[in-house]
């Protein structure tokens, strides 16, 4: 067992394996969560075609894995553009990094129709 938050640690073909342990405000304890492709696909069956999950996911996980499992809030992003225009702002208006601060990270998607699977996540 490991206890981390390094992206080191984490591998694509064995997301099933992890799992996010948080502290809950409400209870006296821990919340345990984990990652399923099953899940996920019944989720968003409606939505998106199964091959287009089975294609995309590989992507997802292994370029914003770490962002995606470790935080607790995140600010999904189409492109580049948009994460340099939204951090921007905000920044401006609240001080450098200040979602990041607040433990909240930017996801950039990479397009549109990613973006219902990032959320899933």
């Amino acid at each position: 067992m490991f206890a981390t938050h390094s992206s080191i640690f984490i591998e694509t073909k064995e997301v099933h394996k992890i799992r996010k342990v948080s502290c809950v405000e409400s209870v006296k304890g821990s919340e345990v969560k984990s990652f399923s492709l099953a899940e996920l696909h019944d989720s968003l069956e409606v939505y998106v075609k199964e091959s287009t999950i089975n294609n995309q996911i590989k992507n997802i996980l292994g370029n914003d894995l770490s962002e995606a499992v470790f935080s607790d809030k995140a600010v999904l992003l189409e492109g580049t553009t948009d994460h340099a225009c939204i951090k921007g702002i905000v920044d401006s208006y609240f001080g450098t990094d200040y979602f990041e601060r607040l433990g909240i990270n930017y996801v950039v998607c990479g397009s549109k129709t990613n973006i219902i699977l990032y959320a899933q996540y």
